[in-house]
């Protein structure tokens, strides 16, 4: 078994536990594993299963971070593209400053932004994985379609060795071999199931070029996800920001969201997709970050993260006014 530790210093401030959470969203996630200090996953470099393992050292303001990866045909020449999946995974080179500057004129949202102060966007290793996941999770609840992309891990996911039960995300060229109906014994169904084989038919066929996204701009990028089958707003707005990064992409589908962003302004409504695009309008550049941080603030009231009662973000009871006062400026 091929070992090789790396050293990397995230662009500061960084939190590992606030970042894989985000990343994780569920504790019964098993692609993604956090035991409250050490991150682990497994991850493909030259078509060739290795388990990584992620660990912080130092401080907010000065954070190292320790990474081990593992696997029986490891080489030297690995080492770039697991520090570059690394990096992309944890989002370690992410510049959040300028979140942080234009946060300080939304009281509420700066609450969030000083409670989860280090969090840094995470993405999937390929958009493919996150439009998976978005299709998995579509019209039902988040700890099902954990559940269900658990097993499809489990059985078409490569492992390091036989004896671990740990897999990684299954590739297209994996999942593309399989009938439009195979899916179905892990829990999916019919027509899931043939959205996501036939996405990796397609993947592997050439038909569809997810590479090209990062060329295109966020309408060109949109237009392009939602032409595949199974892929609507919110799945493409999904894969936007998850699988690619786009930091001023906030799903504004998301009932979960939408009811985070109800509780923490106060809105006598759940605000709708455009409700939500007027409110962050001032945020724009970094609504994204506004999603994940909504998304932190209700793991953290279900004790999933560590924060005292003080730092989480409560509910606000009324309209205050910087709800007001947004909704002036958007009117």
């Amino acid at each position: 078994m091929g070992k090789i530790i790396l050293t990397s210093k995230p662009s500061p401030p960084f939190r590992l536990d606030l970042t894989v959470w985000t990343l994780r969203r569920q504790e019964s996630n098993t692609v993604d594993r956090f035991d409250g200090e050490k991150y682990q996953r497994i991850i493909m470099v030259q078509n060739k299963p290795l388990e990584i393992s992620a660990s912080q050292s130092g401080s907010l303001e000065k954070p190292y971070l320790k990474v081990e990866a593992a696997g029986p045909q490891l080489d030297a020449n690995d080492i770039g593209a697991v520090r570059k999946q690394v990096e992309l995974l944890l989002g370690l080179r992410v510049d959040v400053s300028g979140f942080y500057r234009y946060v300080k004129l939304e009281p509420r949202i700066s609450d969030l932004a000083r409670a989860f102060r280090g969090v840094k966007p995470p993405r999937f290793p390929s958009v493919f994985e996150a439009l998976v996941n978005a299709i998995s999770c579509q019209q039902i609840s988040l700890a099902v379609g954990m559940l269900l992309m658990n097993r499809l891990a489990e059985r078409y996911g490569a492992a390091v060795n036989d004896q671990l039960r740990w897999r990684a995300f299954p590739s297209p060229d994996v999942l593309s071999r399989l009938q439009s109906d195979s899916l179905r014994p892990l829990g999916y169904s019919l027509q899931k199931s043939k959205y996501i084989l036939g996405l990796a038919k397609a993947i592997t066929k050439g038909e569809v070029n997810l590479e090209q996204l990062d060329e295109m701009n966020d309408e060109q990028v949109l237009a392009s996800l939602q032409s595949i089958p199974g892929i609507g707003r919110w799945s493409a707005q999904y894969a936007m920001l998850r699988g690619l990064g786009r930091l001023n992409t906030f799903p504004g589908d998301d009932v979960g969201a939408q009811n985070g962003l109800k509780k923490l302004l106060g809105l006598r409504k759940r605000p709708d997709y455009q409700r939500i695009a007027e409110l962050l309008e001032p945020l724009k550049p970094y609504s994204g970050l506004v999603y994940f941080h909504l998304l932190l603030n209700r793991l953290g009231h279900e004790g999933f993260i560590r924060l005292s009662n003080a730092e989480l973000v409560q509910s606000t009871p009324r309209r205050d006014k910087t709800t007001r006062r947004i909704l002036r400026n958007v009117a």
